[in-house]
């Protein structure tokens, strides 16, 4: 059996195709807006961790 996957890839994958001002993001400052859905599920991957780590 695997481990529980807590990987952001799909946070990783969002910022591929980020546009800044309309343009791909550079991977300089500054960063694109995150849209709600990615913060939301970003911060559900973390809480997962942290209940798993501390029940």
């Amino acid at each position: 059996m695997n481990p529980p996957s807590y990987d952001k890839q799909f946070l990783r994958d969002w910022l591929e195709t980020a546009q800044v001002s309309g343009k791909p993001w550079s991977k300089t400052p500054p960063a694109p807006h995150l849209p709600r859905e990615v913060i939301e599920k970003t911060a559900a991957k973390y809480h997962e961790a942290l209940t798993r780590l501390t029940t």
